[in-house]
């Protein structure tokens, strides 16, 4: 409605603050998204070595498609490889998941092989972390339908 010919944030930032906002803005979310796929990437290496399989070669091997998929394919593409990864991430949580429960004899072993003293255990008793959760719910509800308005262009 209000960003018609936008379309990217660097674009809006640009029409909004100028050409340097939305230089800054460019280099910023280009260095995220570099760290993202870099993740992903490294995630994709540690289920290859968990099946056995050289963490390199499928780093560089589903970096290639993933790469060639979406440059040949576009924005479509790129929604399409989303879905995907989230796919094939679900179904290897579920799969780990599944073998390690199932190699501690249940999930209550698991549970209690779980060190109470680790940083971890701390961060989830902490008092305050229904505070952190209620914050992190608040800000996904608002935030997403705050700044999806101004691309809408069904209206």
């Amino acid at each position: 409605m209000y960003f018609r010919r936008e379309h990217t944030i660097a674009d809006v930032m640009g029409n909004i603050y100028g050409s340097f906002a939305a230089v800054g803005t460019a280099l910023i979310m280009i260095c995220a998204s570099i760290l993202m796929i870099m993740g992903q990437l490294k995630e994709f290496g540690r289920m290859g070595a968990f099946l056995q399989l050289s963490p390199s070669w499928v780093i560089a091997v589903l970096g290639c498609f993933i790469t060639c998929y979406t440059a040949v394919g576009g924005v479509r593409s790129v929604a399409f490889t989303d879905v995907l990864q989230f796919l094939v991430f679900a179904i290897g949580l579920m799969i780990f998941g599944g073998l390690v429960i199932s190699s501690y004899d249940g999930f209550y072993a698991v549970w209690e092989a779980f060190p109470i003293d680790s940083p971890q255990a701390k961060f989830f008793s902490n008092p305050l972390f229904g505070h952190f959760l209620l914050g992190c719910l608040a800000y996904a509800i608002v935030i997403p339908t705050d700044c999806a308005a101004g691309f809408d262009d069904t209206q």
